[in-house]
């Protein structure tokens, strides 16, 4: 048995290795911030590839969105992506007293196909149903006290306001009835209802609940079968809740609903909000990061320079501002994790513009890249992280040229790129230089490896 002595250095020293890790982590963030003078070669825009469903209540009332929301719907990403690439400075102080910001977050959610479903139920996401499958137990009915008491502790399990009975006579007829209070003892509660009880001689009870579907996957996975090659936003509706709300639960799935009841500049923000839950932030009340105010209050109120954020990831009415830590975090998430940067517009060849290398460079942090490399005649070129390279991208060496390769040069999609190719010059790329010491030179570090390539030159 511990002595409580050593139990508090144990205590000390996890707690000790938890801040220090942490901060570790934290710190290697820096490197992923794309900050103002941060070139888009080395800290590229995130493009998430994005998938619309409407759900729609009836076929000749959606209760939703519809085939004509589509301007509507673009305006509701272009303000998303306003918020992401617009960032205000921060309402709230930190406690270091330094002013986190950076200009653009380089983040954006690309809409690639709208899809409309007609699922009355799976467009309701908030409702009330009857649970039959446990029915209560009725062991007396007080007409004088107006109280119904049935076996098992039921207090925990019926704890709003709107949960309600559905009690049945030994006549058939049929009664709703709400309560003011649950009371327990031993396994049996009573139920104080509000109404008159019209009948002692009842002979089934069930009850009404809300069943809150917000968070749920079953629209994901009915209607794309758990696809994870982009994210898939649901706008649906509720018959319950008059308001707009969303979830993120996961980065291939997010929930909005009552879109066309919140307004839509505020529906706006509240898919941005939830968009950030998809990519991996949380919410401010508990800062995620050291860079973001150590409090936040929360609920739908003006920010200010006192106690309530302007954070995308708050809730307020101003979202317009991520921390540079809150971004950087995205950026390593979408730019090491396989499983994210295959969400994203990776492996879509831009061929407008090649990258080319002057001078000798050296490519310090992971990278995703969907442009053809370039390293011009006589340049040096040393990659010493991972290096993702789109479908039909290659990395061409000129004339004199050096590659040095320390990291993993790979498609995380599976498909092959072009490979590392010597040549004359990238405007001449299928002419070799016309001797052989003119060469350029790529060298493969023992850390180093090319995958999926068409052509590799070793």
């Amino acid at each position: 048995m511990l002595t409580q002595p050593l139990w508090n250095r144990i205590v000390l020293i996890c707690s000790l290795l938890f801040v220090i890790g942490n901060s570790f982590a934290q710190d290697e963030l820096e490197m992923f911030i794309p900050r103002a003078e941060d070139s888009y070669v080395t800290h590229p825009i995130i493009e998430i590839r994005t998938v619309v469903h409407i759900v729609k209540r009836y076929e000749d009332d959606a209760q939703n969105l519809n085939e004509d929301s589509l301007t509507f719907l673009k305006q509701q990403f272009d303000w998303v992506n306003q918020f992401y690439t617009n960032m205000a400075k921060p309402t709230l102080p930190t406690s270091d007293g330094v002013e986190h910001w950076v200009p653009d977050s380089r983040i954006r959610f690309v809409i690639d196909t709208v899809l409309y479903h007609l699922d009355e139920i799976g467009w309701d996401r908030i409702r009330t149903i009857e649970v039959t499958q446990t029915p209560l137990e009725i062991l007396e009915v007080n007409k004088e006290a107006n109280t119904v008491t049935v076996d098992g502790r039921w207090k925990s399990r019926m704890f709003r306001a709107e949960d309600s009975l559905k009690v049945i006579d030994q006549d058939g007829n049929v009664q709703t009835l709400h309560y003011s209070n649950i009371s327990e003892g031993g396994n049996k509660s009573t139920f104080t209802i509000k109404e008159g009880l019209s009948s002692e001689n009842l002979v089934s009870m069930t009850y009404y609940k809300e069943q809150n579907d917000n968070c749920s996957l079953d629209l994901w996975e009915k209607y794309t079968n758990g696809d994870r090659t982009a994210l898939h936003v649901f706008y649906t509706g509720s018959s319950k809740s008059a308001i707009a709300f969303g979830c993120g639960p996961t980065p291939y799935y997010l929930n909005v609903s009552n879109l066309v009841k919140g307004g839509s500049w505020a529906g706006a923000q509240l898919t941005a909000h939830e968009l950030g839950h998809t990519i991996g932030l949380r919410h401010t009340n508990y800062p995620q990061f050291d860079d973001l105010p150590k409090k936040d209050k929360f609920g739908f109120v003006e920010c200010n320079s006192t106690e309530t954020s302007n954070n995308i990831m708050g809730y307020n009415v101003c979202r317009n501002y991520l921390s540079p830590k809150q971004i950087g975090f995205v950026h390593q998430l979408y730019t090491t994790n396989e499983s994210r940067i295959q969400l994203t517009n990776a492996n879509k060849f831009v061929d407008t513009a090649a990258i080319k290398i002057w001078g000798e460079v050296h490519w310090d942090k992971p990278m995703v890249v969907r442009q053809d490399i370039v390293v011009k005649r006589g340049q040096t070129l040393v990659i010493n992280q991972p290096l993702h390279m789109a479908a039909n991208a290659g990395i061409y060496v000129e004339a004199k040229a050096k590659l040095v390769v320390n990291g993993r040069i790979y498609n995380c999609f599976g498909d092959e790129w072009e490979g590392i190719i010597l040549c004359k010059s990238y405007l001449k790329r299928h002419k070799m230089p016309c001797k052989k010491k003119n060469y350029g030179l790529v060298i493969l570090d023992e850390t180093g490896s090319v995958k999926n390539a068409k052509l590799t030159t070793p």
